[in-house]
């Protein structure tokens, strides 16, 4: 069984709490805060382009799927 995790704080803390994970770690996401970089990186931006082709894998498409934020915050049933 595959599960996610969303892991938020310091670099020391986030390290912390892949050491505890049990279980084979397939892929990884971070996000980098780099304040001294005052540059945003536009649409037309070949390492964003390139970035956003490797994310692509990642990606869910779902025609036609509510993604309406009262959707999203709604729970299921069973949930």
């Amino acid at each position: 069984m595959v599960t996610t995790k969303s892991l938020k704080g310091t670099r020391e803390q986030i390290v912390n709490e892949i050491r505890q994970i049990s279980g084979q770690i397939l892929s990884a996401t971070i996000v980098i805060d780099e304040a001294a970089t005052p540059q945003k990186p536009s649409s037309t931006d070949a390492a964003f382009q390139q970035f956003l082709k490797e994310m692509a894998v990642d990606t869910v498409s779902v025609p036609h799927a509510d993604d309406s934020r009262e959707a999203i915050y709604t729970r299921m049933p069973g949930e």
